[in-house]
């Protein structure tokens, strides 16, 4: 008589999703970030939409997409979202074990933002050795303007605009003077220019 095996596959630990960016009411630029903890993954798929552009789905490659850190699998979906930009979007991750069993984890009323802030122009006006330094940017969702200063720090420039304009007073010291601007929008984007004035 012959012998016969059989390979059972037993998989009884229910796979989870956790740490979802963004977050509900968050910004995103179509980047999102999510750990996931299975040992035998079988599918993941990121669903996102809402009912004015409608749903879509992107098919997750675990492989690509996601670092395997012991039990955890640390992953990033970068993916383009044109048709929602300044829309609020709703997304799923759903995640399949071979055994079947399903996770899922979901984030509502994000909103798409993957344009860049712009600097329509830095203008200054001079009073002895200090300037007034304006910008005038095009941003709806501005986080803030930065500036780095002689020492190479980053300070804040300021964090809210009047009619697309923010004004500081600098004290210059005699020579070059090149400062450097960051504009941040609420999203992650941003843009550096840099002024120069020479004393």
């Amino acid at each position: 008589s012959a012998n016969r095996t059989a390979e059972f596959f037993t998989d009884s630990k229910a796979p989870k999703i956790k740490n979802l960016l963004p977050k509900k009411n968050e910004f995103t630029t179509g980047e999102f970030s999510f750990t996931f903890e299975e040992e035998n993954p079988h599918s993941l798929i990121l669903e996102y939409g809402n009912s004015q552009t409608g749903m879509q789905e992107h098919e997750m490659n675990i492989n690509s997409d996601c670092v395997q850190n012991g039990k955890l699998h640390n992953c990033i979906a970068s993916l383009d979202l044109g048709d929602y930009e300044n829309q609020r979007i709703n997304y799923e991750v759903v995640l399949v074990d071979l055994a079947g069993q399903v996770a899922q984890a979901s984030a509502s009323n994000v909103k798409v933002d993957a344009t860049f802030p712009v600097v329509n122009s830095i203008a200054h006006v001079m009073n002895g050795n200090k300037a007034t330094i304006t910008l005038d940017v095009t941003e709806e969702n501005l986080d803030k303007i930065y500036y780095i200063d002689s020492n190479g720090k980053t300070k804040t420039f300021c964090s809210f605009t009047i009619l697309n304009k923010c004004s500081k007073m600098f004290t210059l010291a005699p020579g070059n003077n090149n400062l450097e601007f960051q504009v941040v929008d609420k999203a992650g984007n941003s843009v550096s220019e840099t002024h120069a004035i020479v004393l």
